[in-house]
C-alpha cells in the first residue's frame, strides 16, 4: 500500500535535517568543459593541440537568474 500523506511529510522532514548537517552544500550544477579559447591567435587553435584543458563551472539560479562560477582548478572548486 502506498504511503499515506502525513508519512510522506515525515519522510520529508526527516530528509530535510539530515541534509541540513551536511556541510557546505550549494544549489546548483558542476559540469567540467575543455575545448578552445575565443582568441584567435592562441596556440589551442593549432590542430595539434588538444585544446585549453578542463575548466570547472557551477551553475545555479540566483532570482530567476542563472548564474554561472567558473574555477580553474579542481581544487579551487
Amino acid at each position: 500500500m502506498p504511503n499515506t500523506l502525513a508519512e510522506l511529510e515525515r519522510q520529508r522532514c526527516k530528509l530535510f535535517k539530515e541534509i541540513a548537517h551536511v556541510g557546505d552544500m550549494r544549489r546548483g550544477s558542476i559540469t567540467a568543459t575543455s575545448g578552445r579559447c575565443g582568441k584567435a591567435n592562441c596556440h589551442c587553435h593549432d590542430p595539434a593541440h588538444p585544446g585549453q584543458g578542463l575548466t570547472y563551472r557551477l551553475t545555479y539560479k540566483i532570482e530567476g537568474k542563472t548564474v554561472s562560477e567558473y574555477f580553474a582548478t579542481a581544487t579551487a572548486l
